[in-house]
């Protein structure tokens, strides 16, 4: 047995060594990351949506042109803008540039064009963007932002909603749902899925939004009809919360700056399909692009491009389907072997210029 001497103290009871604090440390270590960032041999991909100034925005999906103005000064005065096609030939060369960022749009909404591609052309950023093709053409919104639409733009909802969804009977009490004024109104509009509910707008938004982003698209229109119908009022078609048309998407494509990519037909959750439902979204969607704009089109987006929304499976067909990369939702950097069907991305959201070179900074560091 080992025994302590009396004298000495045990080991709880000795004093912990204190780190040694050393002046302007912090000075000096800044510099020293600031240079790591520009030396590391990776590139950062970044998803936007829509460039509008929205009330309504529960995903975050949009980024005032004010801010996205300021985004790409800070991308054109700090890093190395390249396109996705860029990026993939340096990547098949075995090549990487320094402090290189993608920009990439996934849906297609027609404030790309009309928002999004002047500013583009203003800084020389170029850009890719993903059109989901089964709205091409149509004065309609995405079936997201129909159901935000109907769950916070009527001032007075009904008592009870009770809907059979999948087998099953889900129902909502909006029991005290009523705007009182334009300001609870506004508080309610401006929520987002990332904050607490601030009541049963809310919680039925978050709840039918997991329950319709799987369904087949049929199914998910049948459930916003009775919607509706349980409202009262059908959606109004917003100005910019549509898909681009034709002979937009020709106009975006003609800029020169801008490469359009195949994103589905219905934005499906693709691992929800089975593999011939899966073939003819990807499939379909490119082959549509390439009728309307004449070109081959060589990069797809996965819709939700989350880990659980897409299979190996999944990946085999865009490649089979002749694209060239595939971008997803992870996160990450994009180095020198980076698979070219998973490429990752990080989502911006709606932020001011020294906000966002904060961000980027610490996402290249990352």
């Amino acid at each position: 047995m080992v025994q302590l001497d009396a004298g000495a103290a045990s080991p709880a009871a000795r004093p912990k060594p204190r780190l040694m604090r050393i002046p302007g440390l912090r000075r000096l270590i800044r510099p020293a990351l600031r240079l790591r960032s520009r030396l590391r041999r990776e590139a950062i991909i970044l998803t936007y949506h829509r460039v509008a100034d929205a009330s309504l925005d529960p995903h975050k999906i949009c980024v005032s042109p004010h801010n996205f103005a300021e985004h790409l000064e800070v991308i054109r005065k700090r890093w190395n803008p390249i396109s996705l096609q860029g990026l993939t030939e340096k990547l098949n060369a075995g090549g990487m540039p320094h402090r290189a960022v993608v920009l990439t749009f996934d849906d297609g909404y027609v404030d790309n064009l009309s928002n999004a591609a002047p500013l583009l052309s203003k800084f020389n950023v170029p850009a890719t963007v993903f059109v989901t093709t089964g709205d091409i053409g149509r004065d309609r919104a995405f079936w997201s932002d129909d159901l935000a639409q109907l769950l916070f733009g009527p001032e007075v909802l009904p008592g009870r909603l009770r809907l059979s969804i999948g087998g099953e009977v889900c129902e909502w009490s909006f029991e005290g749902a009523t705007y009182k004024n334009d300001e609870e109104a506004a508080k309610h509009r401006r929520w987002s899925m990332d904050q607490a509910d601030l009541g049963p707008r809310e919680v039925a938004h978050r709840a039918l939004h997991k329950l319709l982003r799987p369904m087949p698209h049929s199914s998910r229109m049948e459930i916003l009809r009775q919607l509706a119908e349980w409202t009262g009022s059908e959606p109004v078609p917003q100005p910019g919360h549509r898909v681009m048309r034709p002979t937009e998407l020709l106009q975006l494509a003609k800029s020169g700056l801008v490469e359009i990519g195949a994103h589905t037909v219905t934005h499906p959750m693709l691992f929800s399909l089975s593999p011939e439902q899966q073939k003819w979204e990807i499939w379909e969607s490119k082959a549509q692009l390439e009728k309307i704009l004449q070109r081959e089109i060589t990069k797809f987006a996965y819709p939700y491009g989350g880990p659980a929304d897409y299979d190996a499976g999944t990946v085999d067909l865009v490649r089979e389907a002749g694209f060239t990369c595939a971008c997803s939702t992870s996160t990450g950097l994009v180095g020198p072997r980076a698979d070219r069907f998973q490429m990752p991305r990080f989502h911006v959201v709606d932020c001011d210029g020294n906000q966002f070179e904060k961000v980027l900074e610490g996402w290249f560091l990352s």
